[in-house]
């Protein structure tokens, strides 16, 4: 299901960075909602905040407008 959630946003938004970060976003909280313990959502929470440092020049780019979008980053990393 979360995967068929993340392609729904990447079709919809046409970038990886925001469907990337809207899934990493939902963890803690689908876990919250499943009422799993505080241990697991502090992972998820964790996992979220290293995500974003991973991805903050990603995030940058998108910000700054100069993200590519799904298709153009899909034949620059394939050499095409």
């Amino acid at each position: 299901i979360v995967l068929l959630f993340w392609l729904f946003i990447i079709i919809v938004s046409r970038y990886f960075v925001p469907s990337t970060i809207f899934i990493l976003a939902g963890v803690p909280v689908m876990m919250l909602v499943l009422g799993k313990g505080a241990e697991e959502v502090f992972f998820g929470v964790s996992a979220f905040a290293l995500a974003l440092y991973t991805h903050r020049e990603d995030i940058k780019r998108f910000i700054a407008g100069k993200e590519l979008k799904t298709a153009e980053s899909v034949k620059h990393y394939m050499g095409k």
